[in-house]
Formats: structure tokens, C-alpha cells, sequence
């Protein structure tokens, strides 16, 4: 009984994070009409902020793929985690695969280390 409610609660607890990591609603989203890494003062954390209001997926990860390449390999690590929390569950496993194959090319060593995490 004791393990059934400690796998519950992991659950339970589990499934709160997850919810917390994306907060995006239907019409929080707004279609891009310029290049937010074009705008003055833009940060990563805002570039990326409005690359996820992008409805269209296509628009969306072509952009974020030309925009990974853009920032210092120093910020992939960043850029990951930001774009991990902001996907949610849309579709973990293509973005996964496209930031760590940017990062790979541009940080092997990088990389690395996060797989390893």
C-alpha cells in the first residue's frame, strides 16, 4: 500500500511540473510578422519568448533552427532548458532532437556534457 501511494504521489507530483512548464493558452498565440532577434534590446529568453507565440510549428522550428545558430555557443545551454520548459508536450522529442544536433555541431563538448546530465 505504501509503495502504490508513493508512486501516486510521484506521479501526482510529476504531473504539476509538467503543467507548470508551459502556460501558453490558444490565444496567447500571436503570428510573427518580422525577426525578433531583429528587434533593439532583444534577449534570448524574449526571441525565444516569441518564437513559441508562432502558431505555425513549420515557421516556428525553421526559425528557432536559424536563430540557434545565431547565438553564442556559450547560450545553447540556456536556449535548451528555455525551449525545453516552453514545448511542454507539443512534441519533446523533435525539439530535443533539433537542439542537440545544433549543439553537437556547434558544442561536442558541450553537448556531451548535457546528455550526460
Amino acid at each position: 500500500m505504501r509503495r502504490i501511494l508513493t508512486a501516486l504521489l510521484v506521479l501526482v507530483s510529476s504531473s504539476a511540473v509538467l503543467a507548470q512548464r508551459n502556460t501558453l493558452k490558444p490565444w496567447d498565440f500571436q503570428p510573427l510578422t518580422s525577426l525578433p532577434w531583429e528587434k533593439p534590446g532583444a534577449t534570448i529568453d524574449g526571441v525565444l519568448s516569441a518564437l513559441y507565440l508562432e502558431p505555425n510549428e513549420r515557421i516556428r522550428y525553421s526559425l528557432l533552427l536559424h536563430y540557434l545558430h545565431m547565438i553564442p555557443v556559450g547560450e545553447l545551454g540556456n536556449a535548451f532548458n528555455i525551449c525545453v520548459a516552453m514545448e511542454g508536450t507539443q512534441t519533446p522529442d523533435e525539439l530535443v532532437e533539433l537542439l542537440l544536433t545544433v549543439w553537437g555541431e556547434r558544442d561536442p563538448k558541450g553537448c556531451w556534457e548535457k546528455v550526460q546530465e
